[in-house]
């Protein structure tokens, strides 16, 4: 298994160069799911950041729960926002696992009456792939998945968008992404 020692805040480093490995020969595919949690600011300014703090626990405990393989990882991405790295996993389970964290938050019936979304707390997802190549870098899977959470947000929040992708630059990358089917799940 490839190494997982590169940083998702580097978003330059070489996806098709894991230190040597194997995966120089026959890379393994990388799965990025983005997870952001619906009208988030609303929420912080009606309950308070002390409860959107435990709202973001209870989401983060959600995604724990889901995900069970060591090698996988979940990361705090930004305010409101969290990764989940899947190295070696095909585009099915990883959309299939997206659902399962989108329908374990909403399970939870946290309150958001400041959401016009819903009346309890909701998570939209972004899934995305790539296959390394010579070239291929983190900024590439990183952008399709922050596209896919794009998209989900503009269908109308709580659900999971995904594309598979990947090429040895960028503009390869989206033509391939682009003419590939979406794939998307809502309630």
């Amino acid at each position: 298994m490839p190494s997982l020692a590169w940083r998702i805040d580097e978003p330059s480093t070489d996806l098709g160069s894991t230190n040597g490995t194997a995966a120089n020969v026959n890379p393994c595919p990388w799965r990025l799911i983005l997870l952001d949690v619906d009208h988030f600011k609303n929420y912080n300014d009606h309950y308070g950041h002390g409860a959107g703090d435990d709202c973001l626990i209870a989401i983060a405990r959600s995604m724990a729960s889901a995900v069970n393989r060591s090698s996988d990882l979940i990361a705090r991405y930004g305010g409101e926002e969290f990764a989940i790295v899947l190295p070696e996993t095909a585009l099915a389970p990883a959309c299939a696992l997206a659902e399962r964290v989108r329908h374990s938050v909403e399970e939870q019936h946290l309150p958001h009456a400041a959401s016009p979304t819903a009346p309890h707390v909701t998570v939209s997802l972004g899934v995305a792939s790539l296959v390394p190549s010579g070239g291929s870098r983190i900024r590439d899977l990183i952008l399709q998945a922050d596209d896919c959470l794009y998209r989900a947000k503009r269908q109308g929040r709580n659900r999971v968008c995904s594309r598979a992708g990947g090429s040895n630059s960028e503009a390869t990358a989206d033509a391939k992404a682009e003419s590939l089917p979406a794939i998307d799940t809502q309630p």
